[in-house]
This record gives structure tokens, C-alpha cells and sequence, in this order.
């Protein structure tokens, strides 16, 4: 019987190569395992010792019976096994001695704990963590393999040397077209990025400027218009330049209105309300497309049209299917973040028709900040807080409020035909601010 090993003095060698000697406790045939108490662990020429240790079968590769003592009260039910095998057989004679009860191939161990450790108890730290068989400190299983068994460590030193780092960067240049550098121990700070663009020079000043400092001719109404009809020649339509001017205007007030900061759909707050004038010319026709991009950002729009733009029945169709266009001024919601001024194109300003009275008066009473569609007159009657040019700046452009210069693809080649000095102010921008030179 498995109870008749109670008190008995064992010999173990574990899969991990010690060697321990103790004497049994307990034996669970449920767990397949064993408790030793007053235990001697061996590796090599040293020596340490546990009060409790217990061990699964998955970790011992051979168990001797050193000596027999009489059974425990602590021994368990008298229906449990030895771990070590299912069999029961005769007691033993071990006075002379030692009798090999259980042997196994150590490469043959079963279940996936064969490189666990043993554990411990009331050893100087918490029961159940792994046992250093060495010196008696907590060991997990990453580390518990022999050292005879890991691969030696690797020089990174060495290894380094080894690799030819300028040699490399000269081969890559040479493929590039570069220059090979020659007996130089450094990159320089810019070997690893795209070369910055070097400043245009230009011969000429601009009565408006960039944060570049590049200069910016300022054009009379009717020799910007020269411009788009010899841009237009040249395949950038009216409605190409629409649709530019409006894509980048509305990127321009998604950032203005707090960019992803507000307009996310972790935000539960309301969305920015946005109030929108339409008239009947170019900046009009902006303003609605702006309006439809703005709603598909997840922003309130209101759109109050004054004058229909020619050929957007269809968008303004859409707007009202969703509700978007109201019928007049006094509908505008109380409270609104920003009004898109599309309403100060050269016809109407010229003309003022006699709502443009109304909504001047409304626009200054709201005491919000005004984005102004490229103002076409030299006097701001809505007192914009910016105003975009489109594509060139008119020359009483950004007497009021900050000028934007917004890129619609107009070709270089225009402007030459045009007799119009031009440098690109852009960038990597389709929208830069433009500052007024001092006289």
C-alpha cells in the first residue's frame, strides 16, 4: 500500500540534473505528487536543505527507497498510490541497500511540465514559487534550464565592428547618383532626410509676402479675371477652381472650429454650428460645397440663400433634404460658432441688393468671428476676422482681418502669359497666410 511509504527516507534525481534526499510526507495520487519534509538538495559540490518540498512525477527521472518507516497521520486517504507507479507490490527490504522503485527515460518524460521546477514550502519565502536548486532563491522556468544547455552569449561588440556602416551608405548613394563621401568618420544631419527646398530668388516685390518671406503680386479685379480665363484655356475650369477653393476653405474651418479636438465621435458635447450666406456668384456656389463637406464632418450647418449660384440646384436640393437650408436670417439657431461669408463677391457688393443691408446688420450683431470667400471690394462690410484670396490676392486684400492665399492649381505657365511675377509661396500648403508689405 502507497500508505506504507509514509516515513520512508528517499533518494530522487530530478530531470534537471540535482539529486535530493528526504523523507516522505504525503503522497496525492489524485495530483500524481509527493511531499518531502527535512530535505537535502545536491548539485554538484554544493549543498542546501528545505523543510517541505513538494514534487510532481512529471519531474523525477529516477526514486530510490533508501530506508522504510512506518506510515504518517498525514499520510491521506488508504487509497492512495505512489506517483511513481500504478502497481502495488511487497514492502521492500532496504537495511542493506538502496532498492530503485521507479526509473524512466529522461527524454520520454510525459504531460508539459517537465522543465518545471519544484516547489517549496516555509523556506524563507511564499510556498509555491519555483526552488533554486543552488541557492535557494525564487527561480522562474524561463531560467530554470541547466546552463550546460543555453547557447553562449552573443557579442554585439564584436559583431558591430564587423558591419561596415559607411561602406554601406557610400554603395546606396552611388546607386542614387550621389557623391561618394571620402574619408569622413560622420553623417552630416541631413544625409537621412529629403533635402530641404532652397528658397526661391525672385526679382521682384510682391506687395504681400509669406511666412518664407517669398513675395506675392497683388492684382487688380480685372487682371486676376485675365488670369482664370487663361488658366481655364488651360484645362483648370470655373468649376475646378470652385471645387479646390472649397475643399481647402473647409479644411480650414474644420481646424478653426477645434479640428479633432471637437469633432471626433468621443465628443459628447454639441457639434460647432456653423451659419452659411450664399449669393448668386462664385463665392456662393464655395460656400455650398464648403456646406456639404461640413455636414458630412458631423458639423451643424445653416444655410441662408440669398441668390441662387448658377448650376447648384442639384447640391442645394441635397442641403435641404437633410435640412440644411432654412428660409431666412431670423431661423439661424441663437447661438453659433462661425459664419462662412459667401455673399461678397465683385457683382453683388457692386449691385447691393437690399438684403445685403440685413445681413451685414445680422452678421455684426451675432459677435462671432466671420471667414470671409475672397472679399471683392476694398471696404469689409461684414468685418471678417479672415478672408481667403482665390488663387492670386486682390490688391485691397487684407486691409481687414487676416488674408489667406488658397491654392486652386492655377499653372505657372498662366501667370507668364499673363505678365505676372510668380513664386510659389505654397510650400507643402494649399492654404498660407499672406502679410501685407510695409510702404
Amino acid at each position: 500500500m502507497a500508505a506504507s511509504y509514509i516515513g520512508s527516507k528517499v533518494a530522487v534525481k530530478l530531470e534537471n540534473g540535482s539529486h535530493l534526499q528526504g523523507t516522505v510526507s504525503r503522497i496525492d495520487s489524485k495530483s500524481h505528487s509527493m511531499e518531502l519534509k527535512s530535505v537535502t538538495l545536491y548539485n554538484g559540490d554544493k549543498k542546501n536543505t528545505a523543510k517541505c518540498l513538494k514534487l510532481s512525477s512529471d519531474q523525477i527521472i529516477e526514486l530510490e527507497l533508501i530506508s522504510m518507516g512506518g506510515p504518517s497521520k498525514d499520510s491521506g486517504s488508504s487509497n492512495q498510490s505512489s506517483p511513481a507507479s500504478s502497481s502495488e507490490g511487497p514492502t521492500p527490504d532496504t537495511r542493506h541497500a538502496p532498492v530503485t522503485i521507479m526509473k524512466r527515460n529522461q527524454h520520454q518524460a510525459p504531460g508539459n511540465h517537465g522543465n518545471q521546477a519544484p516547489t517549496y514550502g516555509n523556506h524563507g519565502n511564499q510556498a509555491g514559487q519555483p526552488f533554486d536548486n543552488i541557492s535557494g532563491r525564487k527561480k522562474y522556468a524561463t531560467f530554470a534550464a541547466p546552463t550546460d544547455q543555453m547557447m553562449p552569449d552573443f557579442d554585439f561588440d564584436q559583431s558591430n565592428k564587423l558591419f561596415k556602416k559607411e561602406a554601406i551608405f557610400d554603395e546606396w548613394r552611388a546607386k542614387d547618383g550621389g557623391v561618394v563621401k571620402v574619408n569622413s568618420d560622420k553623417l552630416t544631419s541631413d544625409e537621412m532626410v529629403i533635402k530641404s527646398v532652397v528658397k526661391p530668388t525672385v526679382d521682384f516685390t510682391g506687395e504681400f509676402h509669406s511666412d518664407q518671406g517669398v513675395p506675392v503680386w497683388g492684382l487688380t479685379h480685372s487682371k486676376r479675371q485675365n488670369l482664370f480665363r487663361r488658366a481655364s484655356r488651360m484645362g483648370v475650369s470655373e468649376e475646378r477652381v470652385v471645387v479646390s477653393a472649397a475643399v481647402s476653405i473647409g479644411q480650414m474651418l474644420l481646424q478653426v472650429l477645434g479640428g479633432s479636438c471637437r469633432i471626433n465621435p468621443y465628443n459628447h458635447n454639441k457639434a460647432p454650428v456653423v451659419g452659411v450666406l450664399v449669393s448668386g456668384g462664385r463665392n456662393g456656389a464655395i460656400a455650398l460645397i464648403i456646406a456639404q463637406h461640413l455636414i458630412n464632418h458631423g458639423v451643424t450647418v445653416k444655410v441662408v440663400i440669398k441668390a441662387m449660384p448658377p448650376g447648384s440646384e442639384a447640391l442645394v436640393n441635397v442641403l435641404k433634404r437633410v435640412g440644411c437650408v432654412i428660409a431666412g436670417l431670423d431661423c439661424m439657431p441663437s447661438v453659433i460658432d462661425l459664419i462662412l461669408d459667401g455673399v461678397q463677391d465683385q457683382e453683388t457688393l457692386s449691385l447691393w441688393p437690399d438684403w445685403m443691408r440685413d445681413v451685414v446688420s445680422w452678421a455684426q450683431a451675432k459677435a462671432v468671428p466671420v471667414l470671409a470667400i475672397d472679399p471683392s471690394v476694398s471696404t469689409d462690410p461684414a468685418e471678417s476676422k479672415w478672408s481667403c484670396a482665390i488663387g492670386a490676392p486682390l490688391s485691397h486684400q487684407g486691409e481687414s482681418g487676416r488674408l489667406y492665399l488658397v491654392d486652386v492649381g492655377i499653372p505657372q505657365a498662366a501667370f507668364e502669359d499673363e505678365a505676372i511675377p510668380f513664386s510659389t509661396p505654397y510650400m507643402d500648403k494649399f492654404i498660407v497666410p499672406l502679410y501685407r508689405n510695409s510702404s
